[in-house]
């Protein structure tokens, strides 16, 4: 099959999308696939970037066109590499603000409306529209996105729709359409052949390039901790990845506000296979990302890849325990929103049995079942 991706911006460790699609990809032509990648409003390049790798069964290109090129010359780029590739998809990758810096790209329905080729369309919706619940900017931004994904969708007609949240997979149902559920891979491939050295008599937590602190968290730490001190564990803390200085200021309000801990770690800066060996170390992770929105949290998935089962104390308002950001519900039984130790042992079970479902592969294989 010939895939032509389309996003924002490429440029890898730049843009959350970008390294999306380039795992993806990747991934993809290793089965033999054709793929292209185009970046129509990159925030990284000059002018036109172009670059061909090669990867194990074809290869993959690469262009970018800058965010400062003219829109017209811009859509005179993308046609021309459509007319050479000749896809049979044409994949949007579709963020806002990836697309537009006030999150609201009226120019895109028509860009790509006028795309010529014998190609079918595909749009993976990674974000919606922003909430309403705050102020008048927000809704009036709101509603304008929200009238722009429906032109979009009302022109381009696509014939496949994907997204990662049930709560996006509802708006999309309720705008008239039929979306597929597609889950997020983790971008941390689990390391195989490892020798674990686990501590004895001690309870490893760990937050993975997303930390924050609020009351919701330190009292979830808190209750589980005071259980495992009254059992004689242990407890500690890992701070994995992320800005080192930063986290050191994290390290020191964790050490007031959770003084069960006995030791906090902080890593900086990890390859691939070191934050993987790190993970399968540890009982549990945390993550300050709202229940609702897991599904498209590339540190969950990545902890749930690793059979790692994953501690979410912070629901947003107007949402309750009951929308837990996954369709799978055996993968929902890998989530603690209760701070009880007995929920921890039953949540490790489900994210062992589940972890293949975070696997790059497994995903790939749905979505190329929902193109044919």
């Amino acid at each position: 099959m010939k895939i032509l991706f389309i996003c924002g911006t490429f440029s890898p460790g730049k843009d959350g999308v970008g390294d999306y699609i380039n795992k993806m990809s990747h991934a993809l032509t290793k089965k033999g696939h054709e793929i292209n990648i185009i970046a129509i409003r990159d925030k990284y390049c000059n002018e036109l970037y172009k670059e061909i790798k090669s990867t194990e069964n074809n290869s993959l290109s690469i262009s970018c066109i800058s965010n400062k090129v003219k829109l017209k010359k811009r859509f005179i780029y993308t046609q021309k590499i459509i007319n050479e590739f000749n896809p049979d998809w044409i994949s949007l990758q579709f963020v806002p603000f990836g697309f537009n810096k006030k999150g609201i790209p009226f120019w895109l329905p028509n860009f790509i409306n006028k795309l010529e080729g014998e190609f079918c369309l595909e749009i993976m919706f990674h974000e919606l529209w922003i909430g309403r619940k705050i102020g008048i900017k927000n809704k009036l931004v709101s509603f304008l996105q929200e009238t722009n994904i429906k032109n979009l969708l009302r022109k381009n007609k696509p014939k496949v729709i994907h997204t990662h949240l049930p709560v996006y997979f509802s708006n999309i149902e309720k705008l008239g359409y039929k979306p597929f559920k597609l889950p997020l891979f983790s971008n941390i491939s689990p390391t195989k052949d490892i020798i674990l050295n686990k501590k004895e008599n001690t309870f490893i937590w760990a937050f993975f390039s997303q930390i924050n602190i609020t009351p919701k968290i330190i009292n979830f730490i808190n209750k589980i901790n005071i259980e495992l001190h009254e059992k004689g564990i242990i407890s500690e803390l890992i701070i994995i990845g992320g800005e080192k200085t930063k986290n050191l200021k994290y390290k020191e309000i964790y050490k007031k506000l959770c003084p069960l801990f006995k030791t906090i770690t902080i890593t900086g800066f990890l390859d691939e296979k070191e934050i993987s060996t790190l993970m399968q170390h540890c009982d549990i992770g945390i993550t300050p990302i709202p229940l609702h929105a897991l599904g498209k949290s590339g540190t969950t998935a990545a902890f749930l890849a690793h059979g790692i089962p994953i501690a979410v104390p912070v629901i947003s308002k107007g949402y309750t325990e009951e929308n837990i950001g996954f369709f799978d519900s055996s993968v929902i039984n890998s989530i603690i929103t209760k701070a009880k130790l007995c929920n921890i042992s039953k949540a490790k079970i489900a994210a062992e049995n589940n972890k293949h479902k975070f696997d790059i592969d497994y995903v790939n294989s749905i979505f190329l079942q929902n193109l044919k």
